[in-house]
């Protein structure tokens, strides 16, 4: 569509003398006008009835020498109102582009320290996985300690990694910089965060004084005087609450978080009428506002209206629809007021009627457990935690910076609870990876038949640590404690490759394992990967051909799999002679079976390679005809990207057709590519979005099998051979690289 709005789309289209034309609408109109003109004269003018299942087409012809910018297409209602109209117009290019974006230099070679904090500001604000905005912020903090913006969005962020002491420490020297003199400062971003950090702490009177010192500054006046209004309630001063709520509902008055607060208080201070409106009326903005529903139950049975209430409730209960983070959810934000008795009761329905997942959920009853506490219900309180203890961990990962509070309490609780520890473990790892791994090593401690404990320590040491032999052992504890969780056989076979692990040791790992294997698409690829590996061609294919693959978001390296299986079986008939089951691997190579889940991409990276073995099995087969055609194929097929191993098979494949100069160059610039690849300090795109996906080794890998096909195609078998042998060194998973080995090594 050329122009879209709420009402209708519009395309038109101008070729030779003839104008396309077509409206699709959104709603239904009878008796509408279409109209097109050129300039001052109608070319079209149609009566129609127009909807969404009937869209409006037609080809018009004309004046000739009519341009485009003189049409004008327009739908119009039987009201005579424009749904929508489009005219093209003459576009003035800038021939000079603006600049591109350039990775940003390295902190240290950054002069001002404004500099340092505002490039870490954008790589915060527009995410990098390969640039880490800390490294910027702490130069800056390096060359002046004291610099209040620079610490005060570093302490942001380690509020937000549950980080508080740190926090509170980096906050503090911000605030000596801003407040030095007596000063009060506009900007009271530091003392609101540094409540926040108190709080957290559990230190609530000097919250107190940091959240009242934020309320200076417009910006932080409303959150700093909801936070105050929590505190109070925590403290049961709700005369308090409700002047300091009413302060932060002064300016944001439709914070909906802060009405339900409100009506929270005016309820505990009696006054039910205006709790149960405040509760309606936040329910006319957001019928989905899980605490107005529980206030406006609340409210109505306080009124003594009990059936409005029990109705209010189910309503309730209907929308939270058994899941059990929306439980917790509002059980969090009672919780976050010190409303232990409402928080206790939201949580209390899921178990007492049993909802399925819900109701045995863990960290139901470890919440439960800790608001008993604050409650003052010791009793309870251990109830619950010991009941926590023995639930199904299955799908069990907390994320709510609350939830990390709430373990501790179960850990002073039952210092033996490995679970307990798991679960922090979980929480933290993205945010503390070292503590998480002590967590978790801890709960290893406590009990070491937990298989999803070895497995995340396997994880952390390799990801974290970067120690893949320590990584291994863990893994392969928790494979021997769970065979029956195919995960763990793609991700321990992973570190294998990274570890350069024997082929031996891998095959073992699948066959001993093959009916768990299979359940899972990945896990199961990898065991056809390690099969081709090992030259077991034959069941590769049959597994490739024989089972189907639902192929996600980044995982069409299946059809690869299936390529690299073809050729190299195609190769292995070729040299024993038998041409023709070459030839029939070399086109199954060509395909893409259904079954895969991979379409055909518009450019085949793989083709030129696969055309030109095709060339090589009809040449032995003295068809000169049909090699000559597919070696014209190979050259001809586009590909995009720089050097790469498909510029390999054309060069040989313009050696077939006499052209060395042409296939020199190709293999130089694989030469070139693989050199510059080995001597730049990293060959990441600074840009990609996706983090790493190769390992280091892997990367080099690569880069020396480019070096290795350059000297092979330019006859200098002996610098390739060394080549070949530095990439299978260092990824033994270089299913290419070892074939031309082993090639090599025949000759």
């Amino acid at each position: 569509f050329k122009n879209a709005n709420l009402n209708a789309a519009v395309n038109l289209k101008l070729e030779s003398d003839i104008a396309s034309l077509g409206f699709c609408a959104t709603s239904q109109h009878s008796d509408a006008k279409v109209r097109l003109t050129a300039g001052e004269k109608l070319i079209l003018e149609r009566t129609i009835d127009i909807g969404p299942t009937r869209p409006f087409t037609a080809e018009v012809k004309v004046p000739t020498g009519t341009k485009e910018t003189d049409l004008r297409a327009s739908l119009i209602s039987s009201a005579n109102e424009t749904l929508i109209s489009y005219q093209p117009i003459e576009r003035d290019y800038d021939p000079d582009l603006p600049e591109v974006v350039k990775a940003p230099p390295a902190p240290e070679d950054i002069e001002r320290i404004e500099q340092l904090y505002l490039t870490g500001l954008r790589l915060e604000q527009i995410h990098n996985p390969r640039l880490d905005p800390d490294d910027y912020f702490m130069e800056a903090l390096k060359r002046d300690p004291g610099d209040s913006r620079t610490n005060t969005i570093l302490a942001v962020k380690y509020n937000k990694r549950a980080m508080y002491k740190q926090a509170e420490q980096m906050l503090r020297k911000a605030i000596d910089r801003i407040s030095a003199d007596y000063t009060r400062p506009g900007n009271t971003e530091a003392y609101y965060h540094l409540g926040l950090a108190l709080e957290a702490q559990g230190q609530f009177d000097e919250a107190a004084d940091a959240f009242y010192r934020a309320t200076w500054d417009y910006a932080f006046h409303s959150p700093a005087y909801y936070q105050l209004a929590e505190l109070s309630c925590r403290k049961g001063d709700f005369t308090s609450a409700l002047e300091q709520i009413d302060h932060s509902l002064s300016t944001n008055a439709l914070n909906t978080k802060a009405l339900n607060v409100k009506a929270a208080i005016l309820r505990k201070l009696g006054r039910f009428d205006e709790a149960k409106q405040i509760a309606t009326d936040i329910l006319t903005v957001d019928p989905l506002d899980f605490m107005a529903m529980k206030e406006l139950s609340l409210g109505q049975i306080a009124l003594g209206r009990q059936k409005r209430g029990k109705r209010a409730l189910a309503d309730l209960e209907r929308k939270l629809g058994g899941q059990v983070e929306s439980y917790l959810e509002l059980a969090v934000e009672y919780g976050n007021a010190g409303l232990w008795d409402e928080a206790i009761e939201v949580l209390s329905r899921p178990v007492a009627n049993k909802l399925q997942f819900a109701g045995t959920y863990p960290m139901v009853h470890y919440y439960l457990g800790y608001f008993h506490r604050q409650n003052g219900d010791e009793t309870d309180a251990s109830r619950h935690f010991s009941q926590a203890a023995k639930m199904p961990m299955d799908y069990c990962f907390p994320f709510r910076l609350e939830s990390i509070e709430v373990l501790n309490c179960a850990i002073q609780n039952n210092p033996d609870d490995a679970r307990a520890y798991y679960y922090l473990g979980n929480l933290l790892y993205d945010l503390q990876p070292q503590e998480a791994i002590a967590l978790w090593e801890r709960s290893r401690e406590k009990d070491d038949s937990l298989a999803i404990v070895h497995r995340n320590l396997g994880w952390a040491y390799y990801r974290s640590d970067g120690d893949i032999p320590k990584a291994v052992a863990s893994y392969e504890k928790a494979v021997a404690r769970n065979r029956k969780d195919a995960r763990l056989y793609f991700e321990l076979d992973c570190l294998y490759e990274a570890g350069n692990a024997p082929l031996d040791r891998r095959l073992a790992l699948f066959e001993n394992n093959h009916e768990t294997v299979v359940q899972r698409n990945d896990s199961f690829l990898r065991e056809i990967m390690v099969l081709m590996l090992a030259g077991r061609y034959d069941e590769s294919l049959d597994f490739l051909a024989n089972n189907h693959f639902h192929v996600r978001e980044g995982g069409g390296h299946i059809h690869d799999v299936y390529v690299d299986g073809h050729l190299l079986r195609g190769l292995r008939y070729l040299k024993a002679g038998k041409f023709d089951e070459a030839l029939k691997d070399f086109h199954a190579a060509s395909k893409y079976p259904e079954n895969l889940s991979v379409g055909r991409p518009r450019n085949d990276g793989r083709a030129p390679q696969v055309a030109y073995h095709i060339a090589t099995a009809y040449e032995a087969l003295g068809n000169e005809e049909k090699a000559g055609e597919y070696y014209k194929k190979a050259v001809g097929q586009r590909v995009s990207g720089g050097p790469s191993e498909a510029r390999f098979y054309q060069g040989l494949s313009f050696c077939k057709q006499g052209r060395q100069d042409v296939a020199d160059k190709m293999f130089d610039e694989l030469i070139r590519s693989g050199q510059q690849r080995l001597a730049e300090r990293s060959t990441v795109d600074v840009f990609a979005k996706f983090g790493e996906g190769q390992t280091a080794a892997a990367r080099k890998a690569s880069a020396h099998y480019a070096l290795g096909l350059g000297y092979l195609g330019k006859g200098q078998s002996t610098k390739a051979k060394t080549e070949f042998e530095k990439a299978v060194e260092l990824n033994v998973s270089h299913v290419w690289a070892r074939a031309r080995l082993a090639e090599l090594d025949k000759q």
